[in-house]
């Protein structure tokens, strides 16, 4: 299949959900054309996306945040700061490391922060909502 033909059916395949009944339906069309103009099978195409779509796997979380990137880290340690369960001391030696990322390229967490800020994330509602769902 060239490019622009595979580009052509994602975009029918992402339409083959629109609200309205004419789009999808002329979106099925348009895909159903481009697969039989390449000479495969209905079927066959079918089982290819199921066999995919089985084989993939979501992005795993990073489980540390020595696994996290600067943006991540960041990320992650303003979710820990909106917590009721942190303190006030913890809120602020947070606040803190996020300036120190905000302000350098290149910073880093030392492996004693690194294991408090995992403590923390463990800690959390949310991270034990993520691991139970």
């Amino acid at each position: 299949m060239t490019r622009e033909n595979a580009t052509i059916l994602a975009i029918a395949i992402a339409n083959l959900g629109a609200k309205n009944d004419e789009t999808a339906l002329m979106a099925a069309r348009a895909a159903a054309k481009l697969i039989a103009a390449e000479g495969v099978k209905q079927s066959a195409f079918a089982a290819a996306i199921i066999a995919t779509l089985t084989n993939m796997k979501p992005k795993a979380e990073p489980e540390s945040f020595a696994e996290l990137g600067r943006r991540g880290a960041r990320s992650r340690m303003a979710e820990i700061a909106r917590q009721s369960t942190v303190t006030d001391n913890d809120r602020a030696r947070i606040g803190a490391l996020r300036e120190r990322f905000l302000e350098a390229r290149h910073a880093e967490l030392a492996a004693d922060e690194v294991a408090w800020l995992d403590a923390l994330w463990e800690a959390s509602p949310r991270a034990r909502a993520r691991e139970a769902g």
